[in-house]
């Protein structure tokens, strides 16, 4: 005899959770040879270069700009780039006479002081010989704009303006494929939210924001476009305007290689979503603006949707946390807010009809459902990003009135829920009075 005859035991074995997207993860892009993954996550700066990254790769600087805000998320991943980008500037100055110009190329100084008679030729042409002077692996052509290259694809270099009002820097190197990038690091592994892009061209970065508009992830991305600061309309915060892009979030800075996108991620993501505003953040590590924006040049921007990082009453702070599009949800926090609540239902009823061996088409089995959706909703409350009042609503069929066809085809429709978000106060108006 068996001794299964006399004691039967059956064991089942739980379904897997549901693999919940990681809205605190940021995927920082690089083209590097250093290993053939596609993707790795890492815990500290220090980590890559362990792996073979230098001290001075756009992966590394950013990884570094995210792990110094405290508290900041528990790890990052790195996406390895096989399509590499050749880096390209173009430099328009503004023509003043007896003026020192001062632009830096990887962190090296080189100025040329107009003298009677300017010109923007004669601008460019002084900043060329002053920046070949410093031998670098980058060049120079001068014209009625100064443009600089890269002298290899793929290597990593900034150019920087002293003085941005003196002379506006846009990158705009071509796309060299970044969306055929981002699909191949995906597959290997899609667990990433926030895309932090080195070389944040007007091409690549549309070619980001497309990506991001059509999988649920956020771009977040510092420019040091000049025109952002102007009324033009060919800079990238008036690019992501225009289409509407409500899953980029561009912060001007004038500064890229101190990475205040990596800085804002890290000083955002670790937080629950819902629970947190873009706005005023203090990036550790970052400068403020300078010089400071002009009044015009902060109008121009926030216009554009783009956030400034500036000082107000000696502190540091973003201003104000929005993505490009005009629409009353255009902001990081609510688009981030949302994707968490949509992933959040659908994995909880999920595992409703995964844990059960069924839910029957009947008022008690919709009735799970619903619960689901409310437990969901609840969590939106706690969390921050929902309002407790007005209350939520909630409203499901009864089994009675559900269509023959649709209870043929196992479907349930018809569930609908409304509620308030919570909002985030950002600027605050006040009228008093006193009196003797």
């Amino acid at each position: 005899m068996a001794l299964s005859d006399i004691v039967n035991i059956a064991i089942s074995v739980a379904s897997a959770n549901a693999i919940q997207p990681g809205y605190g993860k940021a995927l920082i892009l690089q083209y590097h040879t250093h290993y053939a993954d596609r993707i790795r996550t890492y815990v500290n700066a220090s980590d890559l270069l362990t792996d073979g990254f230098g001290a001075t790769e756009p992966a590394y600087l950013a990884a570094q700009a995210l792990c110094s805000q405290n508290p900041r998320p528990p790890d990052f991943q790195v996406g390895r780039l096989a399509l590499a980008p050749t880096m390209h500037w173009t430099l328009t100055p503004g023509v003043h006479d007896s003026t020192v110009y001062t632009v830096s190329v990887d962190g090296q100084s080189a100025s040329f002081t107009s003298g009677v008679g300017a010109t923007a030729s004669t601008i460019c042409s002084g900043l060329k010989t002053a920046i070949d002077a410093l031998s670098l692996a980058v060049t120079a052509v001068a014209g009625t704009t100064l443009t600089l290259a890269a002298n290899v694809a793929g290597v990593y270099h900034y150019f920087e303006a002293a003085d941005p009002a003196l002379e506006s820097i846009v990158m705009d190197h071509a796309d060299p494929g970044v969306a055929t990038d981002l699909a191949a690091i995906a597959t290997a592994d899609n667990t990433w939210y926030a895309l932090i892009n080195p070389y944040p061209s007007v091409a690549m970065s549309a070619a980001v924001s497309t990506y991001a508009e059509a999988n649920t992830k956020i771009y977040l991305v510092a420019s040091q476009n000049g025109d952002i600061l102007t009324g033009s309309t060919t800079d990238i915060a008036s690019a992501a305007q225009t289409n509407g892009d409500t899953r980029t979030a561009v912060l001007y800075h004038p500064q890229p290689h101190q990475f205040a996108d990596a800085a804002w991620a890290g000083a955002r993501l670790w937080t629950n979503p819902g629970s947190e505003t873009w706005a005023f953040v203090a990036l550790a590590g970052v400068s403020a603006t300078t010089p400071q924006l002009t009044a015009t040049q902060r109008t121009n921007a926030l216009a554009k949707n783009a956030t400034v990082y500036e000082t107000v009453a000696g502190l540091n702070i973003t201003e104000f946390g929005h993505v490009g599009a005009n629409t009353g949800g255009s902001w990081i926090d609510i688009i981030r807010f949302r994707d968490w609540l949509q992933s959040t239902m659908q994995i909880n009823i999920l595992v409703a009809l995964t844990s059960n061996l069924k839910i029957p088409y009947t008022d008690s089995g919709i009735g799970i459902i619903e619960a689901q959706v409310r437990a969901t909703l609840e969590a939106g409350i706690s969390a921050g990003g929902l309002a407790r009042n007005p209350a939520y609503q909630v409203s499901v069929p009864k089994a009675s009135s559900v269509s023959s066809s649709d209870r043929t085809a196992r479907v349930l429709n018809n569930v609908t829920f409304t509620a308030q978000l919570a909002g985030a106060i950002h600027t605050v108006n006040i009228k008093g009075q006193v009196t003797v």
